[in-house]
């Protein structure tokens, strides 16, 4: 960590594309092409034309929709009207009427010729001939009525049913009609459809993953070049690019003099898209680093952590400190630094201790030249210098927490030991002010 000019944007991390993922591509391409160069835009025109023809019947049919309905609603409106009233329709009121009186006028004719064949026609006869008629009469319509008014409602309720299945065939065939575009286009499109969805299917797996990550550009900004080894915590190298956030790496811990294996505490990616000059740190065991702007190695000569540059021409022949697989560290000679073509992605993993192996060197981050030299070190015991440690602590005492609420996590606090960073401030090697600014910039990489 340091100071200086800082901005910060963001960038996809599938760049460089993993070679597993690079490899299922060009497969899938293989597969996909002869599909896609096949495909003839005459299956889409008759999709298209297909799909038209569809939309213009259901909109056809969804005209007479409105119409039906009203139809259903005047036939059950006369429905509830006659079990309300029990008014029959007109034309079944005169019809039950007429039949009412052509039975009567039978009825009269047959009393009238009884009494005369038999000779007696008198007022008390005929009054209670008249009464009988009077209860036919009644009988009649009271039988009438019914078997009409049951007419009727038979007849209503067969027109409502008649009506509710003509509306409902309409809403049926205009569904219909409605998914035929649909199925038009899958039809043109299905001789490439099976390689589609196994390339989104492919493509999900990968891009499901988070698509972005803050990149930092400081002035000053350390980075390494994406295919310089990282010792993971199991002793295995991989490339830097590779990490993931919840990978565990190696770092130096100069309190107790050995290598440990700790979780990244943030995650730096650098991009420039004009491309950064990359310089090359190369050692006479053979082992080479590429790092960009400036980068941290820990110089047995000099007993301390040294940025080199481009311009560190001095350090060639320094002994550099480097981890072995069993935990001893030898010193390996600086053979040449130069130069050495462009890149446009640069990594800087950070750990809580500062510094991480890579290509077996214990290096650290540019910027935080000040926080790695805050105490003396004993280069024999490859540890700080205990008792000059306990002098420094003394002398400028512990930062408090309170000075870095709401700009890093408790947790990020306590990981870099930040209260210890007094000693950094006190001498001289780091402005708080600064300091506390390029936290806040760089917030967006850190992963606790």
């Amino acid at each position: 960590m340091g100071s200086g000019g800082i901005s910060e944007h963001r960038v996809q991390k599938r760049n460089p594309e993993p070679e597993y993922l690079t490899n299922i591509r060009t497969k899938l391409y293989d597969k996909v092409l002869p599909g896609l160069e096949s495909f003839s835009a005459d299956d889409w025109n008759r999709a298209r034309d297909t799909a038209n023809q569809a939309l213009s019947q259901q909109s056809q049919l969804l005209s007479r929709i409105p119409e039906t309905l009203t139809q259903n609603s005047s036939i059950a409106s006369e429905i509830a009207t006659l079990a309300r009233t029990g008014n029959l329709p007109s034309g079944l009121a005169s019809n039950l009427n007429a039949s009412v009186n052509q039975e009567l006028q039978s009825s009269m004719g047959t009393m009238l010729n009884n009494l005369a064949n038999r000779g007696v026609v008198n007022s008390s006869i005929m009054s209670q001939g008249v009464n009988n008629l009077s209860k036919q009469a009644a009988d009649a319509y009271n039988r009438n009525y019914m078997t009409a008014y049951q007419a009727a409602l038979s007849g209503m309720n067969s027109a409502l049913q008649g009506q509710q299945a003509d509306t409902s065939a309409l809403l049926s065939a205009t569904n219909a009609l409605g998914n035929i575009p649909s199925q038009a286009y899958e039809g043109a499109g299905a001789g490439i459809t099976p390689a589609f969805n196994l390339w989104k299917a492919m493509q999900s797996s990968y891009d499901n993953r988070e698509d972005y990550d803050t990149v930092v550009t400081q002035g000053n900004s350390s980075c390494i070049t994406g295919d310089t080894k990282v010792r993971l915590a199991d002793g295995t190298d991989i490339p830097v690019w590779k990490l993931l956030n919840d990978d565990e790496i190696q770092a130096w811990d100069f309190e107790k003099g050995c290598a440990v294996s700790v979780p990244m505490t943030a995650m730096f990616r650098r991009y420039d898209d004009n491309g950064a000059d990359v310089i090359r740190v190369d050692f006479e065991d053979g082992s080479t680093v590429g790092v960009v702007k400036e980068h941290l190695f820990f110089d047995l000569d000099a007993g301390k952590f040294v940025a080199v540059s481009k311009d560190s021409q001095d350090f060639i022949g320094h002994a550099f400190a480097k981890a072995g697989a069993d935990g001893h560290v030898s010193g390996v000679k600086v053979k040449d630094i130069y130069t050495d073509g462009k890149v446009s992605e640069t990594y800087a993993p950070q750990t809580g201790f500062l510094n991480f192996i890579a290509e077996g060197f214990i290096t650290g981050n540019d910027g935080q030249l000040g926080l790695c030299n805050r105490f003396d070190f004993d280069v024999n015991s490859m540890a700080y210098d205990m008792g000059k440690k306990a002098a420094d602590l003394e002398n400028f005492g512990l930062l408090d927490y309170g000075e870095f609420e709401g700009i890093v996590s408790r947790d990020f606090f306590d990981a870099h030991r930040f209260e210890e960073f007094s000693v950094a401030f006190g001498k001289g090697l780091l402005d708080m002010g600064h300091f506390k600014e390029y936290l806040k910039a760089l917030s967006g990489c850190f992963l606790v």
